[in-house]
């Protein structure tokens, strides 16, 4: 039966992994536990006699029955993982033809895997001349081949399935004689040394990747001994390295090496400064190196060994002698020995070996928290350490090698792409991977190391005024050169608001903001805020993402009680604080970093979002259950002075911004503001709202509402009127405090036909009229006027505050 192509772009090759790796983890492995008890139900030596030869055919019987079972699920399991890899390459190559085909007007009629057949256009471009329209033409059939080869495929896997699901129902697989493991193995394997079984894996993985569960650990170890002897080869080849080498050698790597035992044979095979070769090698002396396809061969390469690596290296314990499932603490230790030396290439010139390990560490979710995190503390104190007065090139800049040559293809070779020669911003991207590892990184130094600040005031600040974050490429911005300095802030935000955020979160975001402001404090008197830029630009967009998570703690910080303490029981968000000894630091700090974010225009617009979104949470809380309209101004009065007072130094630090820049394109800005809005959604998502019914319907109205006026519809033109910023704050706070107060009202107070769930932004002529008419004659709404009336100057006396401040606090 033929293959549509409708039909192969409904199939989903995922549930086929899915279903191999359900049968290798219960059937097959359960299967495989039965061994040990099959061993040990052997008839005894001392046994003999009639009824031992009777107990001992049946206890062979029984074992050729386990086998006979073993054997089916082993094969099904083979032929589900090829199947999956080859309906994924079909269905993705099926799908370019079929739009390349429609991309050129042709309409496509008929497209299964017994023909495929097209239509050309309706109407020809007159413009076209007959031999563009034949090169189309030729073109188009040669895509209808491409389509009709991928659908057949299909529909040979499909077949291949099959056959193997209907053989393994008819109990069709001969398990042998041999053990219930041996069993699993297809016939060719069955009764070889583990090494002769290695190598054949080795020589073709195509055919045996899908048998890899049926070794036992040992011979696992075994397999990865032999791949890495492959390794070997080719890092020591004196003829040089040859494309096919690496394709061949990383398809090895991708079907066996994210197994532990295979990792961990491979990794003691080559050994730590081995595994470094290897990659510096392939890298800067292959035979492609600057070719398009040489920089694909050679980021799958490093994928690859990126993953075999983090696969053998998980729970590594203090003196760790090792097992087969992972590399000793001293191969871990001989690893970092081996970054700090150099790797000398085939012109002479050199490279440290952290250079090479960096790119293998950009999948940092696939690496053992504790290896990643102790592995980048001793990549970064190797720099610190670095006698910079003897030699200010570094660590990094040494060695002659082509300053252009391409280290990391991990996450591209285009000009916008950094060179890798900086093996810290490698270490960034795998922290920004991991969000533990960075919690360990971050948190882990945020005492003062040796006099020499921590990790992050380094990495922030000295690293940046010392010129030591090394142009690596073309930025992609401006003409500057491109450095992996924001590659902190991805770093930085898993560590604070990714999954698994805790105190150690808190205490990051601590020292972020208290050495933010330490600096800005210590900086030269002639270095006013509104000319200068505290923190990087790169960072600034960063920032505001974890800032907006984090604005509990802002408000509380500018609120009535600063540097208090835990204001939400299970919710960490709003526990920071930001003070370094003096008290008044609480609030000038919290200020000063929300100014100088808000130079960004993203940062600063998401900043609103947050700022007013957690007032309306405060306040959905804090008005809960009130009966006396004259006590809503102490409940009030709290959150709308804090998120004032956050209004104002945003507002400060857009003005200092605005006359200088355009505004971002609508789409690109429009686009950043609604992921702000979800941003905040989701941290307000996890904070207790308290009894109040109303409470997720009133945040859920409350975000949508900003994330709508927050919208423009402009041309782009430089917005140097000020006074709009400023008063797009102020009535947007007042519309929330008005919703706020509205939605908690008692069900006695509202007026006849409006309720809690009423827009009072979308009223209807009549709906106007009778709230018009409560705010002037009901005790509730005459309250809520006044209130609003009472406040109208609170913005502007924030604003003034923080301009004061921060202009002068030096």
């Amino acid at each position: 039966m033929a293959i549509t192509y409708e039909q192969l772009q409904g199939w989903e090759p995922g549930e086929l992994d899915a279903a191999a790796e359900e049968l290798n983890a219960s059937v097959r492995k359960k299967l495989n536990d039965q061994q040990d008890e099959m061993d040990a139900g052997k008839v005894p030596g001392s046994w003999v006699g009639a009824s031992a030869d009777a107990a001992s055919l049946r206890h062979d019987k029984l074992t050729e029955e386990l086998n006979d079972m073993a054997a089916p699920v082993a094969e099904v399991i083979n032929v589900l993982d090829q199947v999956a890899t080859q309906v994924k390459s079909a269905k993705a190559a099926a799908k370019s033809a079929y739009a390349a085909i429609t991309a050129k007007s042709y309409k496509v009629e008929v497209a299964t895997s017994a023909t495929v057949a097209t239509s050309p256009p309706a109407k020809t471009d007159e413009d076209m001349s007959e031999e563009e329209a034949d090169a189309i033409k030729r073109q188009v059939e040669e895509l209808q081949r491409d389509l009709l080869d991928a659908l057949q495929k299909a529909a040979g896997a499909d077949a291949d399935l099959a056959e193997v699901l209907t053989s393994a129902t008819k109990n069709q697989f001969d398990g042998g004689t041999g053990s219930i493991q041996q069993a699993g193995l297809p016939p060719d394997l069955r009764g070889l040394s583990d090494e002769e079984i290695a190598q054949k894996m080795v020589d073709d993985p195509k055919a045996y990747d899908g048998y890899l569960g049926s070794l036992s650990p040992e011979q696992q170890a075994v397999l990865g001994q032999a791949i890495g002897e492959r390794g070997n080869d080719i890092r020591n080849d004196t003829d040089g390295i040859e494309t096919d080498q690496i394709e061949d050698f990383t398809v090895l790597l991708k079907a066996y090496g994210e197994d532990p035992e295979v990792s961990t044979g491979f990794l003691n095979k080559v050994g730590p400064r081995g595994l470094l070769e290897l990659n510096a090698r392939a890298a800067l002396e292959g035979e492609g190196d600057g070719d398009e396809a040489y920089a694909t061969v050679m980021r799958d390469l490093q994928r690859g060994l990126g993953a075999t690596l983090a696969a053998g290296t998980h729970n590594i314990g203090a003196a760790d002698p090792g097992s087969l499932s992972n590399v000793s603490h001293d191969w871990q230790q001989d690893l970092l020995s081996a970054g700090e030396k150099e790797i000398e290439l085939g012109d002479g010139a050199t490279i440290r070996g952290f250079q090479a390990l960096a790119p293998l560490l950009s999948d940092g979710k696939a690496y053992d928290p504790e290896f990643l995190s102790s592995t980048g503390e001793a990549m970064l104190d190797y720099e610190r350490n670095w006698d910079w007065e003897e030699d200010r090139n570094g660590p990094w800049r040494s060695g002659g090698f082509n300053s252009t040559a391409r280290l990391d293809y991990t996450d591209g070779w285009g000009p916008k792409d950094t060179l890798g020669r900086d093996p810290i911003t490698g270490l960034m991207r795998g922290l920004e991977d991991n969000p533990e590892a960075s919690r360990q990184f971050f948190s882990d130094s945020a005492t003062d190391k040796d006099g020499k600040g921590t990790n992050l005031d380094y990495l922030l600040y000295e690293r940046n005024d010392e010129n030591r974050w090394i142009p690596d490429g073309e930025h992609p911005s401006h003409k500057s050169p491109l450095t992996g300095l924001d590659s902190l802030g991805g770093a930085l935000e898993a560590g604070t608001i990714g999954e698994g955020a805790d105190e150690r979160s808190v205490s990051i975001v601590e020292d972020l903001v208290n050495s933010s402001y330490e600096n800005f404090k210590n900086a030269d008197p002639g270095d006013k805020f509104s000319t200068t830029d505290f923190i990087p630009k790169e960072l600034r967009e960063d920032f505001a993402n974890i800032t907006s998570r984090y604005m509990g703690s802002v408000h509380n910080e500018l609120g009535v009680n600063p540097g208090g303490g835990d204001s939400t029981d299970g919710y960490i968000f709003d526990d920071a604080r930001f003070t370094s000894g003096d008290p008044g630091d609480a609030s000038r700090s919290a200020r000063f970093w929300l100014a100088e974010l808000a130079k960004d225009d993203v940062g600063r617009e998401q900043l609103r979002v947050a700022s007013n979104s957690w007032m309306a949470d405060q306040l959905t809380r804090s008005l809960d259950g009130i009966h006396d309209p004259n006590e809503a101004r102490d409940e009030l009065l709290p959150a709308v002075t804090a998120n004032y007072n956050a209004l104002g130094a945003i507002d400060f630090g857009a003005s200092s911004a605005v006359a200088e820049e355009a505004l971002s394109a609508d789409e690109r800005h429009n686009a950043r503001v609604d992921l702000g809005v979800g941003a905040v959604s989701k941290a307000l998502g996890a904070t207790p709202v308290g009894a109040n019914p109303a409470g997720g319907f009133l945040l859920d109205q409350v975000l949508g509402d900003i994330g709508k006026s927050l919208q423009q519809d402009s041309t782009g033109q430089i917005n140097s009127e000020v006074g709009d910023l400023f008063s797009d704050s102020d009535v947007t706070v007042k519309q929330l405090i008005r919703d706020a107060y509205w939605h908690n009202l008692p069900p006695d107070a509202y007026p006849d036909g409006l309720g809690p769930e009423t827009n009072l932004s979308d009223l209807s002529a009549d709906q106007a009229d009778v709230y018009r008419a409560w705010l002037d004659d009901s005790p509730w709404g005459e309250k809520l006027a006044t209130e609003l009336a009472a406040i109208s100057t609170s913005h502007e006396g924030s604003l003034d505050r923080a301009r004061q401040e921060l202009e002068h606090i030096r």
